[in-house]
């Protein structure tokens, strides 16, 4: 059973089928039910031969029925509570026939055997299979009701001299009325407690189910997290490594002859470590802080849409060419304007590594979208062994940003043989970067 979608709860199993869920109780019966057996079965036997006794002692024509049949009949009704829970139809047909054959022997114990009755017909509700549990317990309201009519018929014989016909059919009445809400009691609370049961094994399943997908989506958040930390560790030092390759090869040209421009750039280079060097431990700083006040000790502003301008100086600081062109309305998502930023970092630091000094930047937007061009270059080194495609992580990790944001983004040589770089990125609410002082300002154009 427990092969078919089967959900375990203490001691029994709920197995969810199409269309109906069934409670399928353990093989072994718990100790509890054996203990509670045997408590029942010493009480009825001690009872039902007191009663026996009593009534030898009090009524001259009784005639007190044989001790096996004592035992034997209040075994058979307390007996099966055992297995209430292992075969609850069977233990609830055993306990009909024990009450039965006490009736034909006469065997008058109400306690014991009321209090088994009632456990075995509830257990049958709740453990019974579909269909099967009702016509178990159909056939005990039935037997319990024949019992009390029999019993009824035998005591008073209807002799109109002892009992008069309206008076017993009262009384018959009246023991039919306790047989049946005995019955319907034992009945209702049998479907109630199966009802609860098969709740909470379901509330149980959707709490696995729920837990699954609530570590599903953690593994992909922190998988996502490494990804991130990956690309901002690549554009921070590739770009970083990028400059300071160019510039400690045009210091080292310029060192004998001109060290006061080697000197210069020896300094710029050292700005440039020293900046990503920060970069980094602020990057180490929030992944260490708590999530409460992670950016509360970052001590480096993150690179913004507002840090291009330093970018591209730090790029021609290196004896890159760089004709640069901004125009359009600046992003005010904090997101969106890193991203655009290391989108350029990414692009301008393959341009050098790859390119013969001389790029293209263009960074247009309107309200609705911002579009970022930027084109080198080939070296003829490279030009020539028919490698321009840049390969790496670095395309990627350019892709994986624009794709954030729902943009779109391509990567490779053009027909003009140069290598274009193209990112669109929608915009959200943006304010104009235009500055009223500056010449170009009714062209909206800021160019470097």
């Amino acid at each position: 059973m427990r092969g078919r979608n089967c959900q375990l709860l203490d001691n029994y199993c709920v197995v969810m089928a199409t269309g109906r869920t069934d409670i399928v109780p353990l093989r072994r019966p718990p100790a509890v039910d054996v203990a509670i057996a045997a408590v029942l079965l010493v009480m009825g036997w001690v009872l039902a031969v007191g009663n026996a006794r009593i009534g030898e002692e009090l009524f001259d024509d009784f005639e007190p029925p044989e001790m096996w049949s004592i035992l034997l009949t209040v075994a058979v009704v307390v007996a099966p509570l055992t297995f209430r829970r292992v075969f609850p139809l069977g233990s609830l047909v055993l306990v009909t026939a024990g009450i039965v054959l006490s009736a034909i022997y006469g065997v008058v114990e109400i306690t014991a055997t009321t209090v088994a009755a009632f456990v075995a017909l509830v257990s049958a509700g709740i453990y019974g299979r579909e269909g099967a549990r009702d016509w178990a317990r159909g056939l005990f309201a039935v037997g319990l009701g024949a019992i009390f009519v029999a019993a009824f018929i035998t005591r008073s014989g209807f002799d109109s001299s002892t009992m008069s016909p309206r008076l017993a059919v009262s009384v018959a009445m009246a023991e039919v009325m306790v047989s049946a809400c005995y019955v319907a009691l034992g009945w209702y609370l049998g479907d109630v407690e199966r009802k609860r049961r098969v709740v909470e094994s379901e509330l149980e399943h959707r709490n696995v189910e729920l837990q699954a997908a609530l570590d599903k989506v953690d593994s992909q958040a922190a998988n996502e997290e490494r990804l991130s930390i990956a690309r901002e560790v690549h554009d921070i030092v590739g770009h970083t490594v990028s400059l300071l390759g160019v510039q400690a090869a045009a210091a080292r040209r310029q060192i004998a002859h001109q060290p006061e421009a080697a000197e210069a750039i020896l300094k710029a280079m050292e700005d440039q470590s020293r900046g990503a060097v920060d970069e980094i431990r602020s990057l180490i700083t929030v992944l260490r802080a708590p999530a409460s006040d992670s950016r509360s000790d970052m001590t480096v502003p993150t690179p913004s849409f507002d840090h291009l301008d330093d970018l591209v100086e730090q790029v021609r600081s290196a004896g890159t060419n760089v004709a640069y062109s901004r125009q359009g309305p600046r992003p005010t998502n904090s997101g969106l304007g890193l991203s655009i930023y290391r989108v350029v970092q990414e692009a301008l630091s393959n341009a050098i590594r790859h390119g013969d000094g001389n790029v293209e930047l263009v960074v247009d937007s309107d309200p609705s979208e911002m579009r970022i061009f930027v084109a080198n270059d080939l070296a003829r080194e490279i030009v020539d062994s028919s490698r321009g495609d840049h390969d790496g992580s670095g395309l990627a990790g350019m892709e994986e940003r624009v794709g954030l944001h729902g943009g779109s983004f391509s990567a490779g040589r053009n027909r003009e043989g140069r290598f274009a770089v193209e990112a669109v990125l929608p915009m959200e609410p943006v304010i104009d970067l235009t500055d009223s002082s500056t010449p170009q300002s009714d062209q909206g154009l800021v160019a470097r």
